[in-house]
């Protein structure tokens, strides 16, 4: 990737070497970066996932619990991971190494009711989770439970400037 005007955080050979570049987009995205910069494991694997969908997925204030889809969601990505996991535990034997050399799963959430839930399964398996605020959802603002075509009809300025800049665009009374 040598696109200089995209935003992207290059991660070499397990962190022995990190690129930036235009890495303005965001506090969320910087956390990211700085997490990224302080592993100081050789070897190690990082997986982002979304959470599963929830019953009012559209309302930031409500918290709500995982809906049906997002139990199954959560269920299968759970196990695709582990699987995953577990075919690289075999690969490691296989090549000399021993079961001992599988990185402890540690798996991180927001303090979002949605993420804690979507992280039940690793906890039934015996995995450590932990709870982060710094990964929690920011508050949308005005524009929570809106339509797209309401969006644009109550405000077309601030849509057009989303869609100029989306990683630095607030919409009115959004945190920032």
């Amino acid at each position: 990737m040598t696109e200089k005007d995209l935003n992207f955080v290059k991660l070499i050979n397990a962190g022995q070497r990190i690129e930036t570049n235009n890495v303005s987009f965001g506090y969320l995205s910087m956390r990211v970066v700085f997490y990224l910069m302080n592993l100081h494991n050789k070897s190690k694997r990082t997986f982002f996932a979304r959470a599963g969908t929830s019953r009012e997925e559209d309302s930031f204030k409500a918290d709500a619990h995982l809906s049906p889809e997002g139990k199954e969601y959560a269920k299968i990505m759970g196990e695709v991971l582990l699987k995953h996991r577990r075919r690289g535990q075999s690969a490691s034997v296989g090549a000399g190494g021993s079961e001992s050399d599988l990185k402890p799963l540690v798996v991180w959430t927001s303090t979002r009711r949605r993420t804690v839930e979507t992280a039940d399964y690793f906890g039934s398996h015996g995995y450590n989770i932990t709870q982060r605020t710094q990964l929690s959802q920011l508050n949308p603002g005005v524009c929570e439970k809106m339509s797209e075509e309401e969006l644009r009809t109550q405000y077309p300025d601030e849509v057009t400037k989303h869609e100029i800049d989306p990683y630095h665009h607030r919409y009115p009374r959004a945190e920032v």
